[in-house]
């Protein structure tokens, strides 16, 4: 108990007497009890308050991972998609079947 050996403990319990006397130590044991309690009460509470700020910045931190990969793709997707589109344009092939569908202004006029 907070690095204390039996002989120490014995050793507060004989002064705590000698000072406060046989009628005011039991009150005064009860005070000290209530004293501890409440100072453990406080810690959890700070401690559990601690865990779940922490534990939201992660999670904030986690999201933001995500909406950035999410982002990234995208962004693939659309670079994949005006290149294959880029890629139909320029392929000499299609190039070739458009301008031959597409009629020529002489042939508009007839």
């Amino acid at each position: 108990m907070f690095g204390m050996g039996f002989f120490e403990i014995l050793m507060v319990i004989v002064v705590a007497i000698i000072f406060l006397g046989p009628e005011k130590l039991p009150k005064a044991m009860v005070d000290l009890a209530k004293l501890i309690k409440a100072l453990k009460k406080t810690m959890e509470d700070a401690k559990s308050s601690l865990d779940k700020e922490l534990n939201i910045s992660k999670l904030k931190e986690e999201a933001l991972e995500y909406k950035n990969s999410i982002t990234k793709e995208f962004d693939a997707i659309d670079y994949h998609s005006n290149m294959s589109e880029l890629n139909s344009i320029l392929d000499p092939q299609s190039l070739m079947q458009t301008q031959e569908k597409t009629p020529t202004e002489d042939e508009k006029k007839k």
